[in-house]
């Protein structure tokens, strides 16, 4: 295949650039109003029209939205009695329990529909930040646009963004941090102020995933580990002082959240590390051992031999789970027909575009240090969460960010194969 920039030809969409071509801003709030529409249709229209599926206040059934939502409704009690003293972050474990109680005593509404203005704008922030790691590697803002809208449109988007879920900040926290990686790798010279910024946009990321899931930390040291290593590898030559400086900046404030000021030694870490990975994954199987969507429920790791033998299996469950035998199938809890099959459809779509990251991989021209760097966090993050998660409905919420990465560079690809396609046809 002929090598072409993504921005080669670009007289071709030209009639679709001058719709289309958005700004951050303007990406952030048309994916803030499809999300807020979307999310008060889905709990005031849909549900409540479904009543086999309507666990009543707009939220399905099955989920642990509805148990989040009614130990709220207790804590707003106890903050009645006792004012804030009685609040806190994570109730039993369960930081959407504290934020949706705050959120209802301070205005006095107890109705999810009110965490629609807390998750939309974080599902606008995920938007741009996918918005622009994909302007790094085309910087036609149709092209980028394009590769949003299946994060944005998806149907079980709004499964997410639409009932009350810790994934709506940790997609948030990952992407931000993924986005500021593809900066490094675009940038080899840094001023002092866009350093501050770096770091701010890197703690602003670790904020959101530690709110809702600090043990996600952890994995994501280990990514931001990989992606320094590679981004030194490949493009460490002529960087400057601020560039450098700034890596290890948020390295540090990784390690800050992670709330580990020494670093124990490699094989105490690696023992340790194991522990705590075999320890979630127990916990995740036993908590819901009923679970149609479960795998691998006797999969435990007692060394890292063990883990590093399960790896190729996560790295199939992450990229291709729900199976095709998944989503036809009947599962335990109502409505998981229909989200099966949802899934099902949104995966057929996605193993189609997955040929596109074959295809950018190895057509791309410019911008590989961007695009390497943004997959190796994504399949990296992705197989780690295999690693712990053994429910697939759990995983395909969890993961959505890391996968919908994947799925908008699977657009770029089938968009450079068209490009390449045209080029053959008119003798470029």
């Amino acid at each position: 295949m002929k090598k072409l920039n993504l921005y080669e030809h670009s007289g071709r969409w030209q009639p679709i650039v001058n719709i289309f071509a958005l700004s951050s801003s303007r990406v952030f709030f048309l994916a803030f109003a499809v999300s807020l529409t979307a999310g008060f249709f889905v709990q005031l229209l849909l549900l409540p029209a479904l009543p086999d599926l309507h666990a009543g206040n707009g939220l399905l059934k099955g989920l642990d939205s509805v148990w989040f939502h009614h130990e709220a409704i207790k804590l707003v009690a106890l903050l009645r009695d006792q004012g804030w003293s009685a609040w806190e972050l994570r109730p039993q474990g369960n930081a959407p329990i504290g934020i949706t109680a705050a959120l209802y005593f301070i205005t006095g509404i107890s109705e999810p529909w009110v965490l629609l203005f807390i998750n939309a704008p974080l599902l606008a922030l995920s938007a741009v930040a996918l918005y622009r790691i994909f302007m790094a590697i085309s910087p036609i803002r149709t092209l980028a646009f394009m590769a949003i809208l299946p994060f944005i449109l998806f149907p079980s988007a709004a499964m997410i963004y639409g009932q009350i879920h810790k994934d709506v900040f940790s997609i948030a926290g990952v992407l931000l941090i993924t986005a500021t990686w593809v900066r490094f790798s675009q940038q080899a010279q840094l001023s002092w102020r866009s350093l501050l910024g770096t770091v701010l946009f890197t703690a602003t990321g670790c904020l959101l995933v530690w709110i809702v899931r600090p043990y996600l930390l952890q994995a994501l040291m280990v990514t931001s580990l990989l992606a320094a290593l590679l981004l030194v590898s490949v493009t460490g030559r002529g960087r400057g002082a601020a560039w450098w400086a700034c890596i290890l900046l948020c390295l540090l404030v990784h390690l800050g959240y992670m709330y580990m000021p020494t670093a124990p030694t490699a094989p105490t870490y690696l023992e340790r590390a194991v522990l705590n990975l075999n320890v979630m994954r127990v916990g995740f199987a036993t908590s819901s051992p009923n679970t149609g969507s479960n795998i691998d429920l006797e999969v435990t790791f007692d060394s890292l031999a063990d883990v590093l033998l399960y790896v190729p299996r996560a790295f199939k469950t992450g990229l291709l789970a729900p199976f095709p035998s998944m989503w036809l199938s009947e599962g335990a809890s109502p409505g998981s027909r229909i989200m099966r099959l949802i899934a099902g459809l949104e995966m057929m779509v996605s193993y189609i575009l997955l040929i596109g990251v074959v295809i950018l991989l190895y057509g791309l021209k410019s911008s590989r240090p961007a695009l390497l760097v943004s997959i190796l966090i994504s399949i990296t993050m992705t197989v780690i969460l295999v690693l712990v998660v053994c429910n697939v409905g759990t995983l395909y919420r969890m993961r959505y960010g890391n996968w919908q990465l994947l799925n908008g560079f699977g657009v770029l690809g089938w968009v450079l194969w068209w490009q390449n396609k045209l080029a053959i046809r008119s003798g470029v």
